[in-house]
């Protein structure tokens, strides 16, 4: 299997691009993507990339429906 190497920069935006592409409005999109890239740096791959295509499909279904204390928390943890 051969790997490619992409700054965080270009993940997040990979990450919001399919997103947004898949009908998430551009907040929840980035704030989804810097949460899913910090996971994936973290070494925590279940909650990272490998996440992206499940987000975009029920995103292409309904939307992402996100409670806003859980949005408000990962706004939180997205900004460090």
């Amino acid at each position: 299997m051969s790997v490619i190497t992409i700054t965080i920069g270009q993940a997040v935006e990979c990450c919001c691009a399919a997103l947004k592409n898949s009908g998430t409005p551009e907040d929840n999109a980035r704030i989804t993507a810097q949460a899913l890239v910090r996971a994936e740096s973290e070494g925590q791959k279940g909650h990272g990339f490998a996440r992206v295509p499940s987000y975009a499909a029920q995103a292409r279904r309904d939307g992402l429906q996100i409670p806003e204390p859980l949005m408000a928390e990962i706004n939180q943890l997205a900004q460090g």
